[in-house]
């Protein structure tokens, strides 16, 4: 395997890289952040001085 800061780079569209992270993560690797995201959010937002 290559360290990922030795690839090469090649420039890609949001549409392909969509579509590819789709392909290998599948539609929850696209929903599960953004649920992640609010659990968190939820308990951090009651504190007091962070909310």
């Amino acid at each position: 395997m290559t360290p990922a800061g030795l690839q090469p780079f090649a420039p890609a569209s949001a549409h392909d890289l969509l579509r590819r992270n789709l392909g290998v993560h599948g539609p929850g690797g696209l929903v599960l952040p953004l649920v992640g995201t609010k659990l968190i959010d939820l308990p951090v937002s009651t504190l007091p001085g962070l909310g």
